[in-house]
């Protein structure tokens, strides 16, 4: 999973980028933006944007929390892929859907997920590398598990869910 993301925000970030100038600063040059900032390649997001990325982790959320796995993976393309806090890969929605409903039907059920939008680094205008936050709740009086999901974002009509993978906070 590490490196198909790597490959993917590779691709996003590298495909079709203009050579830059001769007066422009190669990436990872150490050359700093006048603020003292580390020049960067990313974009600058609208509050429409966020408020719109911030939605679409919150129906996740809800999904989760209705321990509905076909609203949960609405939004995934076809061939999306995640992988779990345990290493393990689910490549296409479908299969997704159907390790979602066994998790939600069994170990999971009852659970319930609080979501937050920590970043989004937009590597290109349509593709946003979301960090989000997650405090998983499997019954009262337990101890919450942390953790952090790291989902790859696409645009085109709306955005879509394309990778993504959890990792256990401590």
């Amino acid at each position: 999973m590490r490196l198909t993301l790597v490959l993917l925000l590779s691709t996003a970030l590298f495909a079709q980028t203009p050579s830059p100038s001769p007066s422009s600063p190669r990436p990872g040059s150490g050359q700093r933006e006048p603020s003292g900032a580390p020049r960067t390649r990313t974009f600058k997001p609208s509050q429409a944007d966020i408020d719109v990325l911030k939605a679409f982790v919150k129906k996740l959320e809800q999904a989760w929390n209705a321990g509905d796995p076909n609203a949960y993976v609405a939004e995934f393309i076809d061939d999306s892929e995640y992988v779990d806090r345990d290493g393990n890969v689910f490549q296409g929605r479908a299969r997704i859907q159907e390790h979602l409903q066994k998790l939600l039907k069994g170990a999971e059920k009852g659970s319930r997920v609080a979501y937050e939008l920590r970043n989004a680094h937009f590597v290109r205008p349509k593709v946003v590398l979301c960090s989000v936050d997650a405090t998983l709740t499997r019954s009262k009086g337990s101890r919450p598990m942390l953790l952090r999901m790291t989902y790859v974002l696409s645009r085109e009509k709306a955005w879509v869910f394309v990778s993504g993978q959890e990792t256990q906070r401590r």
